[in-house]
């Protein structure tokens, strides 16, 4: 004799398996998703530490600019400066030369003593050989009578 299942004590054992199967399903799937929720949450700090990173890294560039910026801006008053120091003294040069020039025209003693030739003992301390190295300049003055004695 085989002993016979009832009917209903089958259907309550296929919906039990069905259920276990099913609970089963559901808790593969939930650790699969806490896996991939716990990749996630890894490569969310990595990339929170490369942007902490990147963050600092902007903020010394951001430094650097602004301290570059600072010194463009110096550069360029100091430029401005200088150009209007440029300006000042070629302005007094001109004066100076148009005084010189004025001068000179006005001085007939003055125009005469330019125009004139340098005196001999004036033109003899110009005139001097080609001289190359110390020792050579040295003989030189050592020669006789190359600088007049006090009086001549």
């Amino acid at each position: 004799m085989t002993a016979v299942i009832p009917r209903s004590w089958l259907i309550v054992a296929a919906i039990v398996l069905a259920l276990a199967a099913a609970l089963g399903l559901k808790t593969w799937r939930l650790s699969t998703y806490e896996k991939a929720v716990s990749d996630q949450q890894a490569t969310i700090k990595a990339q929170g530490k490369t942007i902490e990173g990147m963050e600092t890294q902007l903020s010394a560039k951001n430094a650097e600019l602004i301290t570059l910026g600072l010194i463009a801006s110096n550069n360029n008053r100091a430029q401005a400066e200088l150009r209007q120091q440029m300006t000042n003294t070629a302005a007094l040069l001109s004066q100076r030369e148009n005084l010189i020039a004025r001068l000179y025209r006005e001085n007939a003693e003055l125009k005469a003593w330019a125009d004139g030739r340098l005196p001999p003992d004036v033109v003899r301390l110009h005139a001097r050989p080609a001289v190359t190295g110390g020792a050579a300049y040295r003989a030189w003055l050592s020669e006789a009578d190359r600088l007049p004695t006090a009086g001549q």
